[in-house]
């Protein structure tokens, strides 16, 4: 079975998968697809071991292909809500949900 992916639009999806720890395992199990914006807008997180400013180095990772970076224009944003409509009744709007998955 080929693995789910994951359209991460935000930046503090990213940055909070950085600081529990959990991005490697993300992008091993998911392809991830970020904006460009987002890998733009991401620089660190802080550690909650030392409190220290640890560097995120996005733009390394696509050119590892470890993720994808893609255009964040209104068409595909449009793309992805209309794959999810169906799932807008189950969605709490209090509690948005970064991730999509396909």
């Amino acid at each position: 079975m080929a693995p789910k992916s994951k359209f991460i639009l935000d930046a503090n999806v990213i940055i909070t998968a950085h600081s529990f720890g959990i991005w490697q395992q993300v992008t091993n199990k998911y392809d991830v697809y970020v904006t460009k914006t987002v890998i733009e807008e991401v620089q660190y997180f802080l550690s909650k071991k030392t409190s220290q400013k640890v560097s995120i180095e996005l733009k390394a990772e696509v050119t590892k292909q470890n993720i994808t970076a893609i255009e964040g224009d209104v068409l595909l944003l449009q793309k992805l809500f209309a794959k999810t409509k169906n799932l807008s009744d189950t969605i709490d709007p209090v509690k948005p949900r970064p991730f999509l998955f396909f």
